[in-house]
């Protein structure tokens, strides 16, 4: 791949974040992200299911190294979110209930996709349309892909925290 398809691709990617978020996105994000954690959380403490499909998954390698810290810190926590965001739902302007609910969906199955078994799969299916579903409903709420984006971080930054 040539630079200057390169540098097209993470411009295209990066594109819909050329600007500075208001501070009500900022709060959406937020506070939707709070939300889907704390939903995520209820999930997993009443569903026997959920328990039993993440039991004894080495999602991560266990290291003390700080560099490899800040490595899927930044990966996981920051680059990833974004991305995903602007190709999930970057174009996502005004949609309609089942839009939210197909693209969602679609998101979930992406995260099924992933190596595991039957249970774990499901289980990331699940998981992966309900926050899908807390994405959408903050980038319809803040009508900017900031707030979803935010939302993603804050999820994911919370969930890596949890592993070390």
């Amino acid at each position: 791949m040539s630079t200057e398809v390169k540098d097209n691709f993470i411009q295209a990617a990066f594109r819909p974040y050329y600007h500075v978020p208001s501070i009500r996105t900022v709060a959406i994000g937020l506070g939707i992200g709070t939300g889907a954690l704390v939903t995520t959380y209820f999930c997993f403490e009443n569903s026997p299911f959920l328990t039993n499909a993440f039991e004894g998954v080495e999602l991560l390698p266990q290291t003390d190294s700080t560099a490899l810290l800040a490595a899927l810190t930044l990966t996981i926590g920051v680059v990833g979110p974004f991305f995903e965001e602007s190709q999930h739902r970057a174009d996502l302007e005004k949609p309609s209930q089942l839009g939210m609910v197909i693209n969602s969906l679609c998101y979930g199955l992406i995260a099924g996709l992933l190596p595991g078994s039957v249970e774990l799969r499901v289980a990331r299916v699940f998981l992966g349309t309900l926050t899908g579903l807390y994405f959408c409903a903050a980038r319809v709420a803040a009508d900017d892909i900031w707030a979803p984006a935010i939302a993603h971080s804050l999820c994911n930054l919370v969930a890596l925290k949890s592993y070390f």
